[in-house]
């Protein structure tokens, strides 16, 4: 897409570009009637100054550096950047590779970038400290989203987390009073999630002791995390025979399932009750909606920008160091339905059950 130029707007103004200039500034002497049209063509035509340019002439950087996951239409991403630009600064996004390994290349980018202040995420704080040091030594504050289990104060650092179980624990409730209890969810690493520990718990206290939870998927690198979902959806089944309901680490991984399943007959929320996690932009218009958890990913941008604005509106501000906590909250949707008896899973778990009764006999 070709960015609009003070050029383009002086043309359809029929000014010239130093008039434009001085319009688009507030300075110069300009009649007022002259000024409002440069303003009203600049606006339709979608022109935005260009920050580097304005810093260069002002001495004042205005570049903003996100290290995002590969899904720059996340919550996060799209609320920090309304805020930015709101504010007049331009946020410029570098992918951060998801496996930890590769996340120190993404962190030499963002100290080539020369912004102003940056928002990341990250796997582990330890092999990427002398980055971070070097980026903070700048006196450059930086918001990390959701702060790795290996985090510790240091000025300028701070830490934006989110707590989930609150959240979640709706959810499961919603689902024992549909009538389920087969309730599987997602896990994509080795190590035992507080989600996981906290399912578990919340179906023994509902009497539900013969029922594993986890349902553990494999992350291909080759593949987009709809299609990691897709192959997932058809493995679910095979593996969590009788499962009413899944709850995933994201919506895009759910509505993977959710195609996969469309693909095998199997009904949502007939058959099998789905819900995400994030609230993304795409969810609430999926074909049948997706019941989430609303991870307050806007919350969390439009309060990285704050904690970023305080240094940047004031320099000599001292640099601290702490973490701040945003409150997920469930979104129930069509994709949650009471179990039925003409359900093949609920079939197929009684089945499975018969059988079990038999064989001790």
């Amino acid at each position: 897409m070709i960015m609009a130029t003070i050029y383009d707007i002086a043309r359809t103004a029929n000014v010239s570009h130093a008039t434009v200039s001085m319009a688009l500034r507030g300075i110069g002497k300009i009649r007022p009637e002259t000024r409002e049209r440069i303003m009203a063509i600049a606006r339709d035509i979608g022109y935005r100054p260009n920050t580097n340019a304005v810093a260069l002439k002002s001495g004042v950087n205005r570049m903003i550096t996100m290290l995002h996951t590969p899904h720059p239409f996340s919550k996060i991403a799209v609320e920090l950047r309304n805020c930015v630009r709101n504010d007049g600064y331009e946020l410029n996004m570098i992918e951060l590779e998801l496996e930890p390994s590769r996340q120190r290349r993404s962190f030499e980018l963002l100290l080539e970038s020369n912004c102003a202040a940056a928002i990341c995420q990250m796997t582990w704080l330890k092999p990427l400290e002398d980055l971070v040091e070097k980026f903070l030594a700048q006196r450059k504050p930086l918001v990390v989203l959701g702060p790795p289990q290996d985090w510790h104060p240091m000025p300028g650092l701070y830490g934006i987390t989110m707590e989930n179980l609150n959240a979640v624990g709706e959810c499961i409730d919603l689902l024992l009073k549909l009538g389920h209890r087969h309730i599987a969810h997602t896990v994509y690493s080795s190590g035992i999630s507080d989600v996981h520990r906290f399912l578990t718990e919340k179906l023994k206290a509902a009497g539900i002791h013969d029922w594993d939870p986890a349902f553990h998927c494999e992350l291909h690198e080759n593949l987009n995390i709809f299609e990691q979902g897709y192959l997932a959806g058809g493995k679910l089944l095979e593996e969590k025979p009788g499962v009413t309901a899944i709850q995933c680490f994201s919506d895009r991984f759910a509505m993977g399932i959710m195609r996969r399943f469309y693909e095998m007959g199997v009904s949502v929320p007939g058959d099998i009750s789905v819900i995400g996690s994030e609230n993304d932009l795409f969810a609430e218009y999926n074909t049948i909606s997706l019941s989430t958890i609303d991870t307050g990913g806007d919350l969390m941008g439009r309060r990285a920008w704050e904690l970023l604005c305080r240094h940047l509106n004031d320099p000599a501000l001292p640099l601290e160091s702490f973490i701040e906590t945003v409150h997920a909250r469930f979104i129930p949707r069509e994709s949650i339905g009471m179990v039925s008896e003409k359900s093949v899973f609920f079939k197929l778990r009684e089945n499975i059950k018969q059988r079990g009764a038999a064989a001790k006999r």
